[in-house]
């Protein structure tokens, strides 16, 4: 594998996963170009894994700063704290789709 894949430590993801048939929204939290599976990549839904993203069907989300691919800080779901102006991924099933969106609303009354 080629450590120049452009792929940097907290770049969101959104990874094809063909035994769920679905598509996970991750962050790539790190990278290590000599191994055979050199990205690791933290799920949303609190899964990881080690994985080689050049032979995955996925899509960049958001890419990282170049700052922020040096910090060991990596936001997961339970510290988040859903707010106005949050980039989200959304699953359109009947579409079989996801999408990129910001909240631009919360109704906490529901």
């Amino acid at each position: 594998p080629s450590s120049d894949d452009g792929l940097i430590a907290n770049t969101r993801v959104i990874v094809w996963c063909p035994s769920k048939k679905k598509h996970n929204l991750g962050t790539l939290t790190k990278t290590n170009g000599e191994w055979d599976l050199p990205h690791r990549i933290e799920y949303d839904d609190g899964s990881s894994e080690w994985t080689y993203l050049n032979y995955r069907r996925f899509k960049i989300v958001e890419k990282a700063n170049e700052t922020s691919s040096t910090t060991s800080q990596v936001q997961r779901p339970s510290d988040v704290q859903l707010k106005v102006n949050t980039r989200v991924m959304v699953w359109w099933p009947l579409e079989n789709k996801s999408y990129p969106g910001t909240l631009t609303k919360i109704d906490t009354k529901r």
